[in-house]
C-alpha cells in the first residue's frame, strides 16, 4: 500500500500556504521551525516530488507544491466536517459558532439571537466577539472564529471569503441634548454642531469623513463603541452617526434625526468558502433571515 501523509504534515502544508515562509509558518503551526522543516521535508519524500522550492531570497510553492495544498485543504477540510456530524450524532452536542461582530454595528444586535441558540436541542450555540474590521480579517485567517458580521463599503479586503448580504442598513444622526426642531437633517446643519467620532484606524471613521466630503463637524470625542457615543450625546451638547438598528435594540425614541441625505451601509455575513461548518452557519444564515429583511 502507498504510504500517505500524516494529517500532521498536511496541517504544516496548510500553515505554510498561509504564510508562504518558514519562520511563520511554524508560529501558525505551534511547533519549532526545526520540527517545521522537517514535517515539510518528510512530506516531500512521501509524496514524492519537490513542493517548496527553497532559494537563498526565501521560498516559495512550486507548482505541484500549490496541487498539492488544495488537495490538503479539501481533505482536511472533509474530514474535519466528517468529524463534526459524527460528534453531533453521537453526543448530541452543538456546533459551536464562533462570531465576530464589527464594533461599530453594537454586538447587540447579534447577542439578541444568543439566547435563541441556547435553548435545547438546537443544532449550534454561539459566542459573540466585539472586533474592528482589521482584527476581524486576522482572525478570520487564522480561524480563530468562524464568520462575521461587516458593512461591506469596501469588499476587496474581503474577496477571498463568501459575502452573503444581510440588509441594507439605514444610519441616523442621534443627538438629544441638541436644539434641533426638524425630525430630518441634513449635512450641512451637521457640521455647525460639535460631533463624536470614531479612533482614525477605525473603518467607521472613513465612511463619515467620506461622507461629509466638504468639510466635517468640529470634534467633540474619540470613542471607540456606539455604546459609549450614545452615553456622551446624553450628557453633552454633541452628535453621533450610528445604525438605526442599533438605536431601536436600544429603545431610543428621543433625539433621533433622520440623514436628509441618506447614508445607507451593506451588512454582510463572511466567512470562509473551505469551512467545515459551512452547513452551520448557511442554517444560522437562514435564521437571521427574517429579522434582517430589507
Amino acid at each position: 500500500m502507498i504510504e500517505l501523509p500524516t494529517i500532521q504534515q498536511l496541517k504544516c502544508l496548510l500553515c505554510y500556504g498561509k504564510e508562504n515562509n518558514f519562520t511563520r509558518g511554524a508560529q501558525q503551526a505551534n511547533i519549532t521551525q526545526s520540527a517545521f522543516s522537517a514535517q515539510i521535508k518528510k512530506l516531500e519524500e512521501t509524496v514524492g516530488m519537490e513542493l517548496i522550492q527553497r532559494t537563498n531570497k526565501g521560498s516559495h510553492l512550486t507548482p505541484s507544491g500549490e496541487k498539492m495544498l488544495a488537495i490538503a485543504e479539501k481533505h482536511l477540510t472533509n474530514l474535519q466536517q466528517e468529524i463534526l456530524t459524527l460528534r453531533q450524532e453521537q453526543q448530541q452536542e452543538p456546533t459551536l459558532l464562533k462570531i465576530g461582530v464589527m464594533r461599530t454595528l453594537g454586538d447587540v444586535l447579534m447577542n439578541r439571537h444568543v439566547q435563541h441558540f441556547q435553548q435545547e436541542k438546537n443544532p449550534i450555540d454561539l459566542v459573540v466577539y466585539d472586533m474592528e474590521s482589521s482584527e476581524i480579517l486576522t482572525d478570520l485567517r487564522d480561524d480563530k472564529i468562524d464568520l462575521a458580521s461587516v458593512y461591506m463599503i469596501h469588499p476587496k479586503p474581503f474577496a477571498e471569503y463568501e459575502q452573503v448580504h444581510l440588509v441594507w442598513d439605514q444610519m441616523a444622526y442621534y443627538a438629544p441634548c441638541l436644539n434641533i426642531s426638524d425630525k430630518q437633517i441634513s449635512r450641512s446643519t451637521i457640521i455647525n454642531h460639535p460631533m463624536v467620532y470614531y479612533p482614525t484606524n477605525y473603518f467607521m471613521e472613513q465612511t463619515i469623513g467620506e461622507y461629509f466630503a466638504y468639510g466635517k463637524p468640529p470634534r467633540a470625542a474619540t470613542l471607540s463603541t456606539p455604546y459609549a457615543m450614545v452615553h456622551f450625546c446624553q450628557q453633552n451638547p454633541a452628535g453621533a452617526i450610528l445604525p438605526q438598528r442599533l438605536i431601536e435594540a436600544l429603545d431610543i425614541n428621543q433625539g433621533v434625526y433622520t440623514l436628509q441625505e441618506p447614508l445607507l451601509m451593506d451588512n454582510c455575513i463572511v466567512f470562509k468558502k473551505d469551512t467545515p461548518k459551512r452547513t452551520d452557519i448557511e442554517f444560522f444564515i437562514n435564521y437571521l433571515r427574517p429579522y434582517f429583511a430589507d
